[in-house]
């Protein structure tokens, strides 16, 4: 964040981006902007949810993880084997996937996987996922 750069509250967040596309997450005060998918960054992500449906979970996009009041992400894929908690996900969900794009900060993309391990989500191999 640069120097003197005011946080804002979750409410302002909400306020000023909730339909802001492409979408921004809420990041400890910051409001971090997701990359603009692409038709192969779409494609992938629909790919992934119909072989998570078909493994018997119960798979979602772009839903907004509201565990944390400080960090919500909104991931490309989330699933469960049970049923998803509606409007948001406010418990741990099994599996978070996140399709990369090109522009995306590796520092960034480390530090989410930072933070789902520490709101409840454990990191697994494929194979894990799929039952293999």
């Amino acid at each position: 964040m640069a120097a003197g750069t005011q946080l804002l509250t979750l409410e302002e967040f909400r306020l000023r981006y909730a339909n802001e596309k492409p979408y921004f997450e809420y990041w400890f005060g910051e409001a971090i902007q997701k990359a603009v998918p692409t038709i192969p960054h779409c494609l992938l992500q629909k790919v992934l949810m119909r072989l998570l449906d078909r493994a018997s979970y119960r798979s979602a996009s772009e839903a907004e993880r509201r565990i944390d009041p400080n960090w919500q992400p909104k991931p490309n894929v989330l699933a469960s084997l049970s049923r998803l908690e509606s409007p948001y996900p406010t418990k741990p969900v099994k599996v978070v996937m996140e399709v990369l794009s090109p522009t995306d900060a590796m520092s960034l993309v480390y530090e989410k996987c930072q933070n789902y391990e520490r709101i409840g989500v454990r990191p697994k191999a494929l194979g894990e996922i799929f039952g293999q």
